[in-house]
């Protein structure tokens, strides 16, 4: 929704200008679509990449991405807690050691310009 202001100023003489601003939207909805993407399996202990693709937001765009990576569940951050990569649309992290065998799941956050957010999750990578 775009809102406008309408000012109208008379002076001592009766004489009146009307002014309008540019507008100024207002989002109140959050980006929609978009998904996260890993490789389902992988032999490195130390690190971990993610794709995403296909958020949109049709009134203030997309703003910026945070990641994290869990391993208890889905939608988990006890591994790496959401760190900022701005607009890029993939991220890399290392780590000391990741465990042999076990999965790790990505949670992504895609920001609109007004600040609101959906959060995607991938389906799992495996350390093999």
């Amino acid at each position: 929704v775009v809102y406008y202001v309408h000012v109208k100023c008379t002076n001592g003489l009766g004489l009146n200008k009307i002014e309008t601003s540019d507008g100024a939207m207002v989002d109140l909805t959050a980006p929609m679509n978009g998904s996260v993407t890993t490789a389902r399996y992988q032999v490195s202990v130390t690190k971990i990449k993610a794709n995403w693709s296909g958020f949109v937001d049709t009134e203030t765009g997309i703003a910026s991405y945070s990641w994290a990576v869990g391993s208890q569940s889905p939608s988990s951050v006890n591994i790496q807690q959401f760190i900022d990569v701005g607009p890029r649309q993939s991220a890399l992290s290392t780590f000391a050691s990741l465990t042999p065998y076990q999965t790790y799941y990505i949670s992504l956050r895609a920001f609109n310009k007004a600040g609101l957010y959906t959060t995607r999750y991938s389906s799992g990578l495996k350390i093999d």
